[in-house]
């Protein structure tokens, strides 16, 4: 015995029509779900940038603008987080007319572990050359000299003439 189907009203090569009418509603799309995640990233950044934590909305702001690159809103505060840590950094740092050079010697730089672009960095500094001067030669972005410089003046690995006690930790932990 046959079960009973429904006529078709329209011809069999209407693409509304028959097993094709399962397409008449629109599918959920995953852009609904990926402005929904952007969005969620944006209110975090957001309240990350009234907390003044600058690294961890520039993490957010990252994906986000992975997914937006032309949001304007995304990159003005990405912008902003990049220039405020820029100047944590280099209040840190010190005078950008000052001199920086080698703290430990150069045999034991191999044991640094350091990363490329920080032993780029590093190979720069010779005593002869500015902060300043650091930032137009290694060619990174600004926050990321900045932030390398800071790393190496807090390890100790640099110091600059009249702040010797930044004393390699290494250096520190032998005279005990």
């Amino acid at each position: 015995m046959a079960i009973p189907q429904a006529e078709e009203k329209n011809s069999p090569s209407d693409p509304s029509s028959g097993a094709w009418s399962i397409h008449r509603q629109p599918l959920p799309i995953d852009a609904v779900v990926l402005d929904d995640e952007t969005e969620v990233w944006m209110r975090g950044a957001r309240e990350l940038v009234a907390l003044n934590d600058f690294s961890g909305a520039l993490e957010l702001l990252a994906k986000a603008l992975t997914r937006k690159p032309t949001d304007k809103e995304a990159l003005q505060m990405h912008e902003l987080c990049e220039h405020n840590l820029t100047l944590m950094y280099e209040s840190k740092i010190g005078a950008m007319e000052s001199k920086p050079r080698m703290a430990i010697p150069p045999d034991e730089v191999i044991w640094l572990n350091l990363d490329p672009r920080a032993g780029f960095v590093l190979a720069q500094i010779d005593g002869e050359v500015s902060f300043e001067d650091l930032y137009a030669i290694c060619g990174l972005k600004r926050l990321d000299t900045a932030r390398i410089l800071c790393q190496l003046l807090e390890e100790g690995i640099v110091q600059v003439q009249g702040q010797e006690q930044a004393v390699a930790k290494r250096t520190l932990h032998k005279r005990n």
